[in-house]
Formats: C-alpha cells, structure tokens, sequence
C-alpha cells in the first residue's frame, strides 16, 4: 500500500527550460508461432518503434519516429520525421506544430523521477493511447 501511494506522488511539472536537450524511446516485442493443428513452427511476428525529439532553447523542434511490425523476414518498416515549434501551456503542458498532417498536437505532461535521472511523460490530449515515456540523452 505505501508504494501504490508512493507512485502517485512521483510526477514533476515541467518548466521549458526542463524540456531542452535530446529525448529518445525505444521498445519492441515479439512473439514465436506455432500451428494450433499441427504444432510445428510458423515463424516470428515482431514489432519495434523508437522515437527521439531534439527540443531547442528557442522554441523549435524536430523529431523522429521510426519502427517495423510484422512477420520476420517481410516486416514493414515507417520513419515519420517532424520539425516545427513547441510551446508550454502552464507547466503540465505542451504543444507541438507541424505533427502528422501539419497539425498541432497537444500533450499532457510530467516527469518522473527515476534513478540516475527523470522520465519524460507525453500523452496526447485527444488520443491517450499515444503516449511517449522519454529519457534524456
């Protein structure tokens, strides 16, 4: 119970001046196949995605997101690259131009305090699925 109220503590208003520097992600799984009839191996489908953000001192940004899904040896690969500029709405908040179809994308956001240094919340405001958990580099 202490460490259930414990994680509820750990989040940090960001300052802008927090937000400048390099911030990358990365993650991946996979999993092996077999057929359910006969139970020999049908091979291994995996996904891995990274994404990193330069954040600049005057105001501007730019980003990449690359990564590939999909059975091993025909896996599809994406790199989505953005640039444009970032503003802070108060300190819980942060807003990127020029994302995907040249739009503004608004994301809550925090840092949690890690050993050896923070991690950088993203959640986008209109689609909470998409989540960035960053590290500084």
């Amino acid at each position: 119970l202490k460490m259930d109220n414990m994680q509820r503590c750990n989040k940090f208003a960001v300052a802008p001046a927090d937000l400048v520097g390099n911030w990358s992600e990365s993650s991946g799984s996979y999993a092996q196949m077999y057929n359910v009839n006969t139970g020999n191996y049908a091979g291994m489908n995996a996904v891995s995605n990274s994404a990193e953000f330069w954040i600049a001192a005057d105001g501007s940004y730019r980003s990449q997101h690359s990564g590939a899904s999909g059975m091993v040896g025909s896996q599809t690969f994406f790199t989505q690259k953005y640039n444009g500029r970032y503003t802070m709405n108060g300190n819980w908040e942060v807003s990127f131009t020029n994302r995907y179809n040249g739009k503004t994308d608004t994301y809550w956001c925090q840092f949690e305090i890690i050993r050896g240094g923070r991690i950088l919340h993203l959640q986008d405001k209109t689609a909470s699925s998409l989540q960035y958990h960053l590290t500084k580099k």
